[in-house]
């Protein structure tokens, strides 16, 4: 049983929508139609299979798609410990190095948002179905309607724009990971999003960005006039300051404090 649903209608309603800066140049592309898959098998044939129809969809789907092939599971749980994320992840039945059901349990642990392709694999129960899930069963040899058709599914699911934020400044063009965001602060006539990995400078207002944030998953609160805060990475607050899990410290505003507040109590609640 699938546990996303949706239609190939609802695919065909998402568009690219995109913005520009007071100087005409396109800057940010937040709703981009955009599947970054892995594809982890022993049979070399389905990872080439996987990578034409992957091609072939997009084509027809207008739509950007990165596809990696491994044959065990080592660089794709070294890559996963280095905070690469995947939108689908196609798991063959039997994996050189580790049980495939291992694999995608200890990878739901961190990552509730990634679907699996379940590549010949025999039914699971329901707990196991529950354990791994959004999951998709695909028989063996893969059809290329059925693949197609379940990544129509995926990207329904994901929404476009859902994970990241795509941006093209100038000749650099690259895709934010939203949750991999830790804060976002003004200089000067532009801002710089702080990441996990790295900065990025973005010539765009503070007002223009925070539109921008509305209504994705991660929750982005103002905390200052000239700060942005993913509230993922609150730790503490004290004395008009916000300090991040890193260390990192943020000025907090008067006006914002009560919400600062509000939004660390909710965390401390969490956990306990």
């Amino acid at each position: 049983k699938r546990l996303f649903v949706s239609s190939e209608s609802q695919f065909a309603e998402m568009i690219f929508q995109t913005r520009s800066s007071n100087r005409g140049e396109q800057w940010m592309k937040r709703n981009v139609a955009y599947i970054k898959i892995a594809v982890c098998t022993q049979d070399p044939h389905i990872g080439k299979q996987i990578r034409e129809y992957a091609a072939g969809f997009e084509i027809r789907g207008n739509v950007e798609i990165e596809v990696e092939v491994m044959k065990n599971c080592y660089p794709l749980a070294k890559k996963i410990l280095r905070r690469e994320y995947y939108d689908i992840i196609c798991l063959g039945r039997k994996l050189w190095d580790i049980d495939s059901y291992t694999l995608a349990s200890s990878i739901r642990t961190t990552d509730r948002e990634t679907i699996f392709f379940l590549l010949g694999w025999n039914r699971l129960t329901p707990d196991q179905t529950q354990n791994i899930a959004p999951i998709s069963h695909l028989h063996l040899p893969l059809q290329k309607d059925k693949f197609r058709k379940e990544l129509y599914r995926a990207l329904s699911h994901l929404g476009p724009g859902h994970r990241y934020l795509s941006f093209a400044v100038q000749e650099e063009k690259g895709r934010i990971l939203y949750r991999d965001i830790k804060y976002i602060r003004k200089s000067g006539s532009s801002v710089v999003i702080d990441t996990m990995k790295k900065s990025y400078r973005i010539p765009v207002t503070m007002t223009d960005m925070e539109q921008e944030l509305t209504g994705i998953q991660e929750r982005f609160i103002r905390v200052h006039r000239d700060y942005l805060v993913n509230s993922r990475y609150l730790s503490w607050f004290w004395n008009q300051e916000a300090g991040l899990m890193d260390g990192t410290r943020i000025p907090v505003s008067r006006i914002y404090k009560e919400r600062v507040e509000r939004v660390v109590g909710e965390k401390r609640k969490k956990i306990v």
